[in-house]
């Protein structure tokens, strides 16, 4: 059964961090500077990110200190951030952050960008502030010495500054400055210029990893990646070379084999939980996938 578009997105927005607004609140996130929709934050997080979806609501530029952290987009495109490393994330796109802890945290600046602000460095470039639509691209960029000392010297100079509108739209747009100087392919201000027309498309793995055992159906994860079911069933199938139903199937009874393991629910109970209403499907699809009843592995 397709539920309705309102129980979808209560669904797709449950466990999805809104950035910069999510963010405030969470253990190892200190506000450096901010005023209105502009913000600077630094992240220190000892704990593991794994398949973590985020939303950018506004333009945000990523100085990584220390860690390596991996960015997946809708379309599979991965991104591996290490130390002194820039990261450009448009806005409004959906992306997957892992994080896997070794012998640091994962530490960053984070910058976000309102509008006024857009506009104020563009028509200082001599550029209309026009804005472009089609799909957007998340990227990094190299370090150079100018940004280096920037962010060296950004937690020691804003210690003794307040979050006034004029001094922190000097900051930002002091590290627009830097980071465009070194720009010879003009990808700052593409960037800056361009109005994501795929804001709705999600990673399907990445859904379907996430949501499982939730009673959906394959036109329900479709609504949620934000893709037609046709276009939904063939990204998925080039992707991952078994359809979106197979695999589907698959995770669910790799997770009722995990619960027989744990021996704590009943046949018929773990059914329920693996989104089987009727237990003689259960058992029948259990059976043609491992060569064995549930009561027998049981």
């Amino acid at each position: 059964m397709t539920h309705s578009i309102e129980e979808i997105y209560n669904y797709s927005t449950m466990n999805t961090l809104i950035i910069p607004e999510s963010l405030y609140a969470m253990e190892g996130v200190e506000k450096i500077l901010s005023h209105g929709e502009n913000v600077i934050l630094y992240k220190s997080l000892k704990e593991n990110l794994v398949n973590v979806e985020f939303y950018t609501h506004r333009h945000c530029i990523v100085f990584s200190c220390s860690g390596m952290e991996t960015i997946t987009s809708y379309d599979f495109e991965s991104i591996y951030i290490a130390e002194n490393e820039i990261l450009f994330l448009p806005k409004d796109m959906y992306l997957i952050s892992d994080f896997q802890r070794a012998e640091e945290n994962l530490s960053a600046y984070m910058f976000f960008f309102d509008e006024e602000i857009i506009k104020k460095f563009l028509e200082s470039k001599k550029l209309v502030h026009k804005i472009k639509k089609e799909p957007t691209k998340f990227f990094a960029m190299p370090m150079n010495d100018s940004i280096l000392a920037y962010m060296n010297a950004l937690k020691p100079i804003c210690q003794n500054c307040s979050d006034t509108k004029a001094f922190v739209e000097l900051k930002l747009l002091e590290l627009l400055h830097l980071i465009d100087k070194s720009d010879s392919e003009n990808r700052l201000i593409s960037f800056l210029s361009t109005t994501n027309i795929d804001s709705k498309k999600r990673n399907i793995l990445s859904l379907m990893d996430r949501y499982y055992l939730q009673p959906f159906s394959i036109e329900d994860y479709a609504l949620l990646s934000g893709r037609s079911v046709a276009t939904f069933h063939r990204e998925f199938k080039k992707k991952n070379n078994i359809s979106p139903k197979q695999y589907l199937i698959h995770k669910r009874l790799e997770h009722a084999k995990n619960l027989l393991e744990i021996g704590e629910l009943s046949v018929t109970e773990i059914a329920h939980e693996v989104c089987y209403k009727n237990i003689s499907h259960f058992i029948k699809a259990y059976k043609e996938h491992y060569d064995t009843t549930p009561k027998q592995y049981k």
